[in-house]
């Protein structure tokens, strides 16, 4: 079972931040999960939020913002306001360290959910291209249309719709649309643990989000899931 660090070590360290990703790195853990979204200037800006007010000290909307205005700003978590790494990176700062980690999985969640960024699936794949991780990235999006614009562009790559429900066509929609997996709340197994069968026998794989109780990660192994997201990435090591 691959364990992706959600947003980094976000447990210890403010997510989606070099930081995070480091710190994740030196775990051991073998997969990093990370959310994109698209500034002003058509940067790539590893973000959760469609703003910065949750995780930073002051409030900017990503997409009506250059990068060069919020690359600097200072974390709300009172320990690392002074600390390096915490800034607002793109995905190529990212994209860069994961170069000396060459057995470690990445994936980029396209947050198009909201605000359909347009471009930024072109964007994403060319940057995939340009690094040459085609063989271990993962392009996730809760926006399933994003993932067929992705395809459109580059059929070859790796692409996961993201559930938060349970929903009954949600296996033969994967298949139909040749998706690599199914990523899924734990809420979605509590509803039907049958969705992990259904859909390994069709060829997908199938990944949850977002773990952090030990107890939760010892059921999904028992269920035989493919991976784990979760913000405690030595939790996930301790256990497995």
């Amino acid at each position: 079972m691959r364990g992706f660090a959600h947003r980094g070590d976000s447990v210890d360290y403010p997510e989606n931040t070099m930081l995070a990703f480091k710190k994740a790195l030196e775990t051991g853990i073998k997969g990093i999960e990370l959310d994109v979204h698209l500034s002003k200037d058509n940067e790539l800006v590893v973000i959760h939020d469609e703003n910065t007010e949750r995780t930073y000290t002051e409030k900017f909307e990503i997409k009506d913002t250059q990068y060069h205005i919020i690359d600097n700003l200072t974390p709300r978590r009172e320990l690392f306001k002074k600390t390096n790494d915490c800034n607002i990176c793109v995905l190529e700062d990212v994209l860069d360290i994961l170069e000396t980690y060459s057995d470690v999985v990445l994936n980029i969640e396209l947050k198009t959910d909201v605000h359909p960024y347009e471009g930024i699936e072109k964007r994403v794949i060319d940057l995939v291209h340009r690094y040459e991780m085609e063989d271990r990235i993962i392009i996730s999006s809760f926006n399933h249309d994003s993932l067929l614009r992705c395809q459109s562009i580059d059929k070859n790559l790796l692409y996961s719709p993201l559930y938060y429900k349970y929903e009954e066509d949600m296996v033969q929609k994967a298949v139909d649309n040749k998706f690599y997996a199914l990523h899924v709340s734990l809420m979605v197994l509590m509803q039907n643990r049958d969705v992990v069968a259904q859909a390994q026998e069709n060829g997908l794989k199938v990944n949850v989000y977002t773990v952090n109780d030990p107890k939760h990660m010892r059921m999904l192994q028992q269920a035989n899931v493919d991976g784990i997201f979760t913000d405690d990435p030595k939790l996930f090591l301790e256990i497995f």
